[in-house]
Order: structure tokens, then sequence, then C-alpha cells
């Protein structure tokens, strides 16, 4: 079972506006117990909360993790593609989509992701309409007006916490819906509809710079 100190500071991390609220000294310890409480409906008295959250901004090893995870960000790089789609097919056409890959019929860029029910396939419309045409009644889904994102970040994240939740925090305080993501550590592929990309761009390098107004 979490103690008091564990539960209050996973949902401080879970809560970037939160957070990083308390980092720049921008809210009242009280004031924010007394929401915690309030909104988790928290069976743990106030003095109980403002301990958690006074030792939650004294931890050096809390600190630590945050630095290390915005140093990580600060020799990303990033790349964008716009106007994509994502076919969603019959788990049982795998091979037959594999059999596409092998005989270089889509271009080299299109990625797959395949889940316990189906498999997905990032593509851009001339590799869709190729898709169309071999695997036509295996087409469960089709969602178009995609941007990707790819963050690539060093060697270092496969053993450091917090990557993932970091990225889709920051994106949260920007109301970005993360609507698909691929990971292939040190590569997390991010896609958003298409007018949220210069929002979800935005909110990477501001995090990459440092910025966290």
């Amino acid at each position: 079972m979490l103690s008091t100190n564990q539960k209050i500071w996973h949902l401080i991390n879970s809560d970037e506006s939160l957070k990083k609220a308390l980092r720049l000294d921008l809210v009242n310890v009280r004031a924010v117990a007394k929401y915690l409480i309030t909104t988790y409906k928290l069976n743990t008295s106030l003095d109980s909360v403002i301990s958690a959250i006074r030792r939650y901004e004294d931890d050096d090893e809390l600190k630590k993790e945050e630095k290390a995870i915005v140093d990580v960000f600060k020799d990303c790089i990033i790349q964008t593609r716009n106007n994509l789609i994502c076919v969603t097919i019959d788990k049982n056409s795998f091979s037959e989509l594999f059999s596409i890959f092998k005989n270089n019929e889509l271009e080299y860029n299109s990625r797959i992701a395949k889940g316990t029910n189906v498999i997905k396939i990032f593509v851009d419309k001339e590799d869709y309409l190729k898709i169309k045409k071999k695997l036509g009644p295996n087409i469960k889904h089709v969602q178009e007006g995609l941007g990707e994102m790819s963050i690539f970040l060093n060697e270092k994240v496969s053993q450091m916490r917090g990557i993932l939740a970091k990225i889709a925090n920051e994106l949260s305080l920007y109301r970005i819906n993360i609507l698909e993501m691929i990971i292939c550590v040190p590569q997390f592929i991010i896609y958003v509809k298409e007018e949220d990309m210069l929002k979800t761009h935005e909110a990477i390098i501001k995090f990459r710079q440092g910025q966290f107004d």
C-alpha cells in the first residue's frame, strides 16, 4: 500500500501545471493540500498532505530526476511530418501486410504498431491507396489528417523513469490530445491531429529550451 507521501507525490507528478506552480512558488502549500484532498477525495489529514508536499519540494532525488529529464531533452532531435493516415486492419492480415513491405511496395518511413486484436499502419496518401487496393476488405478503420512528431533522445532514456509521462504532461498543458504513440527507444513517435502540430512543436521546443512559463 502506498504511503501518504507516495500518494501525494504521485498526484503532483501527474499534474504538470501543479508541479510547475510549486516549482515557481506560485501557489500556497496549504491551498494545494486542500485542493488535492478535495479533488481526489483523500482520506488524509490536511497536515499530513502539507507535510508530504513540503517533503516533495525538498526531496533531492526528485529534483535530480527532474533535472535529468530536462537535460536529456536539451539535445533531442525533432522531426515532423504532416498529412498522414492511420489505417487499422485486422490482426490476421499481418502476413499480407508484411509481404507488401517485403516487396518494397511502401515507402521506407511507413510505421506499424501491432496490438492483440488489430494492426495500425501510419502512411501517406499514396501508400494508403496501395494498402487499400491490396487489403481493402480487411481495413477496419481509417483516420486521416494526422501529424507525426519524432523525438530522438539519447540512449540514456532507457535507464530513466518518467520520460513518457513528461511528454504527455507537457502536451496536456497545451490541450493537445495524443492520438497514437509508437515507442522505439530512444525514439518517441507521437501522432496528433494535423491542426495541433504547431502547438505540439511549440510545446516540445519550449521544454527543450527549459522554458516552463
